[in-house]
């Protein structure tokens, strides 16, 4: 079975539902409309594979990438790893496996780590299409893969989206500069993930700049960073460098327009600041609280109920032509399984 349509009338968490729900096998392609593109391999309704490696070599591979800057892989294990690949043609994870280059217990949980990321950023894709084959035969043969529920991923990718909001807004703000504190080089009992942050930091280093060069996704590395500083290993720099302002030359000064003087009354200025923060304030304040509308509905039952219909009306009309005449007709035609709420 083939499905397709656009973002904006079925939503990524929906698909997912659908596909889960439904235990489909296949593979689903989803576009944003800024051109990203992300291929999922679906079996029995859990995911099992994020790599599409018909159109990625192994140098272009995600997933390896991630295991490289996430610290799983040393740069001797990555030499290896490159010119075994380049004489035998094996997929990359067989190769790490049957060379003892990474345990299977750490590579489930890199593979998990990776998935739960890329979810994370689906969320946030509003506008775009999706496609889905349900043609068993397009999914890789994979060496290893690790079957991963949908709905704890999609349960998981909401729970961050709402810690995050309240994170960014009462303990981190993206421009605040932190120092590494050097009074201890007792690294042992810091975990890989604080590693990997703690290694990022460069003399003064704003937040939004760790959070854009880690390679543990926005959620963990604010985690990270927030255990970083109640552990003492990261601390605000009370004198962060100055934002540098190019000064204005005098012949742009002179070509500028004389502005009303109105512009410029104090009173004015005043109370233009104060209606645009409080305008910004209430349409930032359900962002903030993670109150975001539409990602999943209350009840699970509910969103599998109601995403069940919406996908089955979807198929009727493919098949048939015709929009059903009721619920009872998806129903009794075998569209839609019968549940009793």
């Amino acid at each position: 079975m083939g499905l397709s349509g656009n973002l904006e009338s079925f939503g990524v968490p929906e698909i997912l539902q659908l596909m889960a729900l439904q235990r489909k096998s296949g593979v689903l392609k989803l576009v944003r409309h800024n051109g990203d593109q992300q291929v999922l391999f679906l079996e029995k309704g859990r995911i099992v594979a994020t790599r599409d490696r018909r159109t990625n070599n192994d140098d272009d591979d995600p997933l390896i990438r991630f295991l490289r800057r996430a610290n799983y892989l040393s740069e001797e294990q990555l030499a290896t790893l490159g010119k075994v690949q380049a004489e035998s043609g094996r997929d990359a994870l067989y190769v790490m496996l049957s060379g003892g280059m990474i345990g299977r217990d750490r590579l489930v949980e890199a593979v998990t780590q990776h998935t739960q990321q890329i979810v994370d950023n689906l969320l946030t894709w509003t506008q775009g299409t999706y496609d889905f084959s349900g043609d068993e035969r397009s999914i890789p043969k994979l060496a290893f893969k690790v079957p991963l529920s949908v709905e704890e991923l999609l349960m998981e990718g909401v729970r961050r989206m709402d810690e995050l909001a309240t994170i960014k807004q009462a303990v981190l703000a993206p421009d605040l500069h932190l120092l590494a504190c050097g009074d201890t080089v007792d690294l042992s009992s810091l975990s890989r993930e604080l590693l990997v942050v703690l290694d990022l930091v460069q003399q003064t280093t704003p937040v939004e700049a760790l959070v854009a060069r880690s390679p543990l996704g926005e959620y963990s590395t604010y985690e990270a960073i927030s255990a970083l500083l109640e552990s003492g290993w990261l601390v605000v720099d009370p004198c962060p460098p100055a934002v540098a302002v190019e000064p204005i030359s005098a012949s742009t000064l002179v070509s500028l327009p004389a502005a009303p003087r109105i512009l410029f009354r104090p009173w004015a200025a005043v109370m233009a600041i104060c209606a645009g923060s409080l305008i910004l304030g209430l349409m930032l304040k359900p962002l903030l609280h993670g109150q975001a509308i539409g990602l999943l509905p209350p009840s699970v039952d509910d969103a599998r109920y109601h995403t069940d219909k919406a996908m089955a009306r979807e198929v009727y009309l493919s098949e048939t032509g015709r929009e059903p005449t009721s619920e009872e007709t998806l129903v009794l035609e075998g569209y839609l399984r019968k549940v009793d709420r």
